[in-house]
């Protein structure tokens, strides 16, 4: 969606809003695919602060469903981003030819941009999520697995089969 910017340079209009809705299925992130459940809403004010230089302060709200870091089901996460950025139109720098070319804004470019920089690290379902059992691979939010568990980091494993073997108490 491009969004021009030849009337605020041009005329004597110093400022506009802008406020748009995307549509965009899902995203790629790593190994990390994100739906969108609802469309992509974004805010955006416009502001003539030099000759050929814009700032730009919006907003780009997103719901998104990734699965979930500890038990892999998908979960809903609320993904607001706040932005300011001051954009030149003749002297495109690195960061902003990604979604500025000539005079025109690309809203879509800006509002993936700013979900990339602000996608999460980690997602969970809730704080108390249990994850999966690594031995059996059961939910164990939903069920508990009778699998034997002795909580051994697996980079000890060797290290503490070194003891079972050796070590006898007195």
């Amino acid at each position: 969606m491009q969004i021009n910017l030849t009337n605020i340079f041009e005329n004597d209009e110093n400022f506009a809003k802008i406020q748009k809705t995307i549509i965009i299925n899902k995203i790629q992130f790593g190994n990390a695919t994100a739906y969108f459940q609802d469309n992509i809403t974004v805010n955006l004010e416009l502001e003539k602060i030099a000759n050929n230089q814009i700032l730009l302060d919006g907003l780009v709200k997103a719901i998104l469903v990734i699965n979930c870091d500890r038990c892999n089901e998908p979960t809903k996460y609320h993904l607001e981003a706040d932005f300011s950025k001051e954009v030149s139109v003749n002297k495109v720098g690195e960061y902003e030819e990604a979604f500025i070319e000539g005079y025109n804004l690309d809203l879509e470019k800006l509002a993936l941009n700013e979900i990339f920089v602000n996608f999460p690290m980690k997602v969970l379902c809730n704080e108390e999520c249990k994850g999966i059992c690594t031995t059996c691979g059961t939910n164990l939010n939903v069920d508990n697995c009778n699998c034997e568990n002795d909580n051994v980091d697996l980079r000890f494993a060797g290290l503490k089969a070194l003891f079972d073997e050796n070590f006898k108490e007195v």
